[in-house]
């Protein structure tokens, strides 16, 4: 059997009737200032595959942690009427995390938890509208009626890349779903960091000029709205156009808005391998940006950061200023990676903190957790057909 114990050896308060759980995939960063932020007790729990299949698991009260059959048997008690929040990443691997996050949820509910809580800081949403011709499924939106069925009763997402999907969701969770956008965390941050200067920030991002339902687009132009208080921020963004010339390939077309002289804040909703990036980075200097900075919610950083921190302009410059991230994911160990070739790493990559977000999330489940219970049982007897 392989595991991955966490959380701590401490039993539950009786009196309190809030448990966390922490799934795979988060950042320990993000796991410690949620813990530190919220009243909520903690259950230990253990997640892994057996050696014989693969078959994924979650326990809680683990016993390879040392807990004994008394102490699992008074702690699962203590679920009895209790909300539980389950903060779990998914990415790759995808079927693994959707697994625990499912599994995670089924062990609350049957140990009588009044209300389950499923807070996703990164879930990759792939939505069927994308390919409507191709004979193609993706698990989207059976995987929301799964989740249902499993028990959970409300979900939030940390800044989604496609609203679509969370669309596909509430066609199961209806009314008992919430989502921090991008705009949301990363416009308070920008403020901070430029202060006075906000005003003369301009935003733009690597595609979607032409498209503006274009995720990453219309989450710039969000945050130029907020940052330079306009309904019209045009004047305040820059624009890359393109056309598709094949799966993974095109080319630009045209560039819009005027960057020269100016701070650049180029905004995506994820960082993978960087390509992207950097070329929205090289055409913003190209039209004479005077510094170019990076912002995306979520770090896959799937080559290291490297290419971000290496690329340098045509007169041998560095060509990003800084990495602009949260900590949805374990951006840490890509900062751990990249020390040894870049000793500056921490000032080249700023990571803002999510965990007020989920904090505020997980008070508001609590605090509605009656309604939220309601509301569910007609959402999990519609998802109980699955198809």
């Amino acid at each position: 059997m392989k595991v991955d114990t966490g959380g701590s050896s401490k039993m539950v308060a009786p009196d309190r009737k809030h448990f966390v759980v922490f799934g795979k995939g988060l950042s320990m960063g993000l796991i410690e200032n949620i813990a530190q932020s919220t009243q909520a007790t903690e259950i230990p729990t253990s997640q892994g595959t057996y050696i014989d299949g693969g078959m994924p698991y979650v326990e809680f009260w683990p016993k390879v942690a040392g807990f004994t059959e008394d102490q699992i048997r008074d702690g699962k008690q203590q679920l009895e009427g209790s909300v539980v929040t389950i903060v779990q990443s998914v990415g790759r691997p995808y079927a693994e995390n959707f697994a625990y996050a499912k599994l995670a949820a089924n062990n609350a509910k049957r140990f009588g938890a009044k209300a389950v809580h499923m807070v996703f800081p990164f879930y990759d949403l792939r939505e069927d509208k994308d390919y409507p011709n191709r004979g193609t499924s993706f698990a989207n939106p059976m995987f929301a009626k799964e989740l249902a069925s499993a028990g959970v009763d409300y979900v939030t997402f940390i800044a989604p890349h496609s609203k679509a999907g969370v669309e596909q969701f509430a066609e199961t969770f209806g009314k008992n779903i919430s989502v921090v956008e991008m705009p949301d965390i990363m416009v308070p941050l920008l403020k901070e960091k430029f202060g006075p200067d906000a005003s003369n920030v301009v935003n733009g991002a690597p595609d979607g000029w032409n498209k503006p339902t274009d995720q990453a687009f219309s989450c710039a132009v969000e945050i130029a709205k907020s940052l330079h208080g306009e309904d019209d921020p045009q004047s305040h963004m820059f624009g890359i156009e393109k056309e598709r010339q094949a799966a993974g390939q095109s080319h630009v077309v045209s560039f819009h808005g005027d960057v020269a002289g100016k701070t650049v804040v180029l905004a995506d909703d994820m960082f993978d391998g960087g390509g992207t990036s950097i070329h929205a980075a090289e055409q913003a200097d190209n039209h004479g940006a005077k510094e170019i900075f990076t912002a995306a919610p979520h770090g896959i950083f799937s080559k290291g950061l490297a290419p971000f921190l290496a690329a340098r302009n045509k007169d041998g410059s560095l060509l990003v200023k800084q990495v602009i991230t949260t900590n949805t994911l374990p951006v840490e160990n890509a900062i751990a990676e990249a020390r040894s070739k870049f000793p500056n790493v921490r000032d080249r990559v700023l990571v803002a903190d999510v965990s007020p977000f989920i904090v505020a999330e997980m008070n508001k489940v609590v605090a509605m957790a009656d309604q939220v219970a309601r509301e569910s049982q007609a959402n999990q007897r519609k998802a109980a057909n699955l198809r």
